[in-house]
């Protein structure tokens, strides 16, 4: 993936409070506590996965850690993933999507891959009727040396809403 060392810049913070628990409750509030301070967000180096297209670019990566306790949870989960911005050119426009990559839970089945990413910029299209997709959201999944591509979006053609999707299986175009 493009990294070659691996030095964690590691800090924490402890509440003042952390030990005026009684000790039948301590062992988890502790656990709390620590999960609810969990914040890493480590640089990375430009990244580059094995069969991707040269003409997409993974820049400003970071890998991320956290621990939020979600609505309706009384525990809290630890992920873990990469984020960052994936630089790509679709009909020879440059476009930014912001992606994330996310680990797999410990212990559970090994799946490919799986990146997401959404834009706020728009696509333009000069076809036999020019029109602009919004709200693109990208879908790529690693398969064996390929990937697999998917793009949703939203566009106006004869001022109707129509929603646009279009698909790449690893060996092309489809």
């Amino acid at each position: 993936m493009g990294v070659k060392s691996a030095i964690l810049p590691l800090n924490a913070i402890f509440p003042p409070n952390l030990f005026q628990y009684d000790l039948k409750s301590a062992a988890a509030n502790i656990k709390d506590q620590l999960l609810a301070n969990l914040h890493l967000n480590l640089n990375l180096p430009t990244l580059r996965f094995t069969g991707m297209p040269s003409a997409i670019a993974l820049k400003n990566a970071s890998f991320k850690v956290t621990a939020p306790k979600l609505q309706g949870q009384s525990t809290r989960e630890i992920y873990a993933g990469i984020t960052g911005t994936l630089e790509a050119k679709i009909s020879n426009q440059p476009l930014d999507f912001n992606f994330y990559i996310l680990a797999e839970k410990p212990g559970s089945e090994p799946k490919p891959i799986t990146l997401r990413g959404d834009t706020k910029s728009s696509l333009n299209f000069a076809s036999f009727r020019a029109f602009t997709l919004n709200g693109l959201n990208l879908i790529a999944e690693k398969s064996g040396n390929g990937w697999s591509v998917s793009l949703d979006a939203q566009s106006k053609l004869n001022n109707k809403d129509i929603d646009v999707s279009a698909s790449v299986p690893p060996a092309g175009p489809s």
